[in-house]
């Protein structure tokens, strides 16, 4: 860790609270309806990155109280004199980003584990959505650092966590367009796969959203590096394009079209059921 970014996020008190809160949100997050979901492969992956839903304003939060605190103490001047200023200035957003991801992908990968152990197959194919959920937490942490950057506060922390929130709450009622809406299903997905396509616009959507989240960061800094604002520019662009599409009211999940697996338990009587059917097939065949 550099000696800026430790300076700001490093201290054990810091990195304890920051751990901590993220790790507690993530284990609420993927438990809060207890185990419902152990018996489905996909329900279980996209209660994993489902988390996405409490981890992501934890971190916008985070990044808005360190952010905050790098404006009030003029900061952004010393990086603005340095030609390594604009990576020091950003170094913080990214460590904010990694903590939560590194979280949200432990609890995919314990989510996973939790349905092997209860002998569902694994379809490695379906972790390709934590891709996206990646990306949308990389907006999320965006719009906090961005909130501390303007306000230079760090009593806009809260806000900056709610607000973030309420994103992830009216994307899953529709209210917007799904793009903070990362699972958490509550219902069986028996006979219905991701939506690939849904998924590839949310993320450029996302990444767009925390682009044009960096551009406000930066803008406190004297310049910017030519092709890092290009790269920006190309980004805003491409997630504006990815907004647009999306408004189209597709959802994340659509029906397979292939032929359903069944999956039988018992004998008299003997229970056929979808293989990705979350409940337990000898309870039903017992019954």
């Amino acid at each position: 860790m550099s000696p800026t970014l430790t300076a700001w996020v490093g201290s054990r008190r810091a990195l304890t609270a920051g751990w901590a809160s993220l790790l507690v949100t993530g284990v609420a997050a993927l438990f809060n309806r207890g185990l419902e979901w152990a018996g489905s492969w996909r329900q279980a992956i996209d209660w994993g990155t489902g988390t996405t839903v409490l981890v992501g304003p934890v971190a916008a939060g985070l990044a808005c109280w360190t952010y905050a605190r790098m404006r009030d103490s003029g900061f952004h001047h010393v990086a603005s004199s340095s030609s390594r200023g604009f990576a020091a200035w950003v170094a913080p957003l990214l460590w904010h980003w990694w903590q939560a991801s590194v979280v949200v992908l432990a609890s995919v990968a314990l989510a996973g584990c939790v349905v092997i152990l209860h002998g569902v197959p694994a379809v490695p194919t379906s972790l390709g959505i934590a891709v996206e959920a990646v990306a949308v937490l990389a907006a999320q942490v965006s719009l906090g650092a961005a909130l501390g950057v303007m306000t230079g506060r760090t009593w806009a922390a809260p806000l900056a966590a709610v607000g973030v929130c309420l994103l992830g709450v009216t994307s899953t009622w529709g209210l917007i367009p799904g793009i903070f809406d990362t699972g958490g299903v509550t219902g069986s997905l028996a006979g219905e796969v991701f939506n690939v396509r849904v998924l590839v616009l949310s993320g450029i959507a996302a990444a767009g959203i925390a682009a044009a989240a960096l551009w406000a960061v930066t803008s406190v800094l004297a310049r910017r590096p030519r092709l890092m604002t290009s790269l920006i520019a190309a980004a805003i662009v491409s997630g504006s394009w990815g907004y647009v599409v999306l408004g189209s009211g597709d959802d994340r999940y659509q029906l397979a079209s292939g032929p359903i697996t069944m999956t039988c338990s018992g004998a008299a009587p003997r229970v056929c059921v979808a293989a990705d059917t979350p409940q337990p097939r000898d309870d039903a065949a017992r019954q």
